[in-house]
């Protein structure tokens, strides 16, 4: 089990997912798709936000997540496939967070995936007032190999745009931060049931946050693969440990 697999299942665990629905007999465990779509995109944005803030621990899921035998192969082929930064600045009018979900949704559509449809149902526009059956996705199909690796690829590239942009990952997100904090009110008055003190935290709070969940993977399953000396020879990761 790889950390960002352990994260997602914690993250629904803790909101009582998955669930049974259907006829006696005849349940299935299900996930809500606004739910599992919402804690996709959170932890894309908490890749970045470790990128920006704690280079030295998105270096080492980087190379945890795909280091084989403690080798990366061809350090900078890994990098420029992992770096988001074309996807990203190609939609200027996109989060880098949707910006690089849209590009890595758009990849498995390319390899014909049968995730791309779990994807799409994920990710297209939803009526909260739905709550019929096509609300929801089987928990089978979470599991697939397919869709496991779209959500760690996704992640992965949040950890390198966190890297590669610091500066533009800070503004980025300060500036969507002041704006929800500025909106928190009218959603808290209109019913929306959040703590104030955890609906807007800075990066800072989202990687101490993503810490503690790493700090229980590591005592739960494993600990960390050791990070590849070609991965800490890169140019891009010299000057973030540098920095």
């Amino acid at each position: 089990m790889t950390f960002v697999n352990y994260y997602l299942l914690v993250l629904l665990s803790s909101m009582g997912w998955p669930r049974y629905r259907g006829i006696p007999f005849l349940r299935k465990k299900v996930v809500h798709r606004l739910i599992l779509g919402t804690l996709i995109e959170q932890m894309a944005q908490s890749a970045i936000a470790l990128g920006t803030e704690r280079p030295n621990i998105a270096i080492a899921l980087l190379a945890d997540l795909f280091s084989r035998g403690g080798d990366v192969g061809d350090a900078e082929k890994f990098w420029t496939y992992l770096d988001p930064t074309e996807k990203v600045n190609s939609r200027p009018d996109l989060e880098p967070v949707k910006a690089i979900i849209e590009a890595q949704s758009a990849r498995l559509v390319q390899l014909q995936s049968p995730a791309s449809l779990l994807v799409e149902k994920l990710f297209s526009p939803f009526d909260i007032k739905n709550q019929s059956e096509s609300c929801y996705v089987e928990w089978d199909s979470i599991n697939s190999k397919d869709f496991l690796a779209f959500y760690v690829l996704v992640f992965a590239k949040g950890l390198v745009w966190g890297l590669s942009h610091p500066k533009e990952s800070r503004s980025g997100y300060e500036a969507k931060r002041e704006k929800s904090l500025k909106n928190l009110p009218d959603a808290i008055r209109s019913g929306l049931d959040v703590d104030p003190r955890y609906a807007c935290p800075t990066l800072d709070e989202m990687c101490n946050i993503i810490q503690e969940f790493l700090d229980s993977f590591q005592k739960e399953i494993r600990p960390l693969s050791p990070i590849p000396q070609e991965l800490l020879s890169l140019p891009q990761v010299i000057q973030r440990i540098q920095d």
